[in-house]
């Protein structure tokens, strides 16, 4: 969660809008949780890929941010482990 905030306020638009938005929708087997921003987004054909290590985009890249591309990549193996988990 930490990683998903940090994320949303390192990107987030420079004006008063800013906003996030943390809730949960309970499916049939699951929970799912959503985090939710209007930032400065990620471009289409990049969503893909924000889960690959070192993988940073253009618009990171574009407002001098310093990114790893770590980050995300951590939380997937980490939600790929709890998922695992009986």
């Amino acid at each position: 969660m930490n990683q998903l905030i940090q994320n949303s306020i390192k990107y987030r638009k420079q004006d008063s809008s800013s906003k996030i938005e943390i809730y949960a929708k309970r499916g049939k087997e699951n929970i799912i949780l959503y985090v939710e921003d209007n930032g400065i987004g990620i471009k289409k054909g990049e969503i893909t890929r924000v889960f690959e290590k070192g993988f940073t985009g253009t618009n990171g890249r574009m407002l001098n941010k310093k990114s790893t591309g770590i980050g995300l990549y951590l939380c997937k193996k980490l939600c790929d482990k709890l998922r695992n988990i009986n």
